[in-house]
């Protein structure tokens, strides 16, 4: 790995802890990656740094299986309290879907974030309108479309 190329030393002492990895772990190494994707099991760790993320992502999509997943969300200024029954009502109409709701306490424009996700594109989107019909008048903040 990349680390072997540095002489030993306070720099490589200071590095070394950074480059453990989990037992059981698999490297996957990509074409011109200096150090490989971490993978346990069906988890990858790859680097937060937006850039160095979507190189490694690149160079890995061919270890990838598995159908597509798509994803939405729904962010809305109505309290998650007050948004249970309509919830649970989306729910048992789209049981194909994963549907997930986090209240924010924060100062943001939004008090709720509702997440659907599913492996049929038309699934999420139905869920999404669904969601749009039920949720009070004026609440929506943003939707993000699968």
């Amino acid at each position: 790995a990349a680390i072997s190329l540095l002489p030993p030393g306070p720099r490589r002492d200071a590095i070394m802890p950074l480059a453990r990895i989990p037992a059981g772990a698999t490297l996957i190494p990509g074409e011109g990656m200096r150090w490989p994707v971490v993978k346990v099991e069906n988890v990858w760790i790859f680097p937060g740094v937006p850039s160095m993320f979507r190189a490694k992502l690149e160079a890995i999509t061919s270890h990838l299986r598995g159908p597509p997943l798509f994803a939405a969300a729904v962010y809305c200024t109505t309290p998650e309290n007050e948004l249970v029954a309509r919830i649970d009502a989306v729910v048992a109409a789209f049981p194909d879907v994963e549907i997930g709701s986090y209240p924010e306490f924060g100062p943001l424009e939004f008090k709720t974030k509702l997440t659907i996700d599913g492996d049929d594109a038309e699934t999420v989107l139905a869920a999404v309108v669904a969601f749009e019909a039920a949720l009070p008048a004026g609440s929506i903040v943003r939707v993000e479309r699968p």
